[in-house]
């Protein structure tokens, strides 16, 4: 089953062309449009790798970083227009396996997504099975 990778960006249109990006490479993705949204969707479906924006409406790229942090060890690559050394850090010492700045390249940012994901390995493929529209969380015994 191809990764499920989840875009949380408010901006329409950079979803958008990181979407079309991530398909044509195999990838399946789904969108989150403001930071609570992103850490529902990260609950409900367990993706394989999540790019992040830091200023999204409602929970900001920071707080939702934190929270995912707190549920484990999803891969996330920020994806942000803050591109002080200051922001960098703090994307990093809060979790962050990688930092992008805006504007960016697409087809970057999807070598990115793999190098992130062949680094994690088969051990976070193996928590999460798909089968379809059916996941199956064998570290929380859930299905949904």
């Amino acid at each position: 089953m191809n990764a499920l990778v989840l875009i949380a960006e408010d901006d329409a249109e950079i979803a958008g062309i990181l979407e079309a990006y991530f398909r044509r490479e195999g990838f399946r993705t789904s969108h989150a449009r403001d930071g609570q949204v992103a850490l529902d969707l990260h609950a409900a479906l367990k993706p394989d790798l999540i790019l992040l924006d830091v200023t999204m409406p409602r929970v900001d790229g920071w707080q939702v970083l934190a929270g995912i942090r707190q549920r484990g060890g999803t891969p996330v690559i920020m994806i942000t227009a803050l591109d002080a050394d200051l922001d960098r850090l703090q994307g990093l010492r809060l979790g962050a396996d990688d930092y992008v700045v805006k504007p960016f390249n697409p087809i970057e940012v999807v070598a990115r997504a793999k190098a992130v994901l062949r680094r994690v390995g088969d051990a976070s493929a193996a928590s999460v099975l798909r089968i379809g529209n059916l996941s199956i969380d064998l570290d929380a015994y859930q299905a949904g």
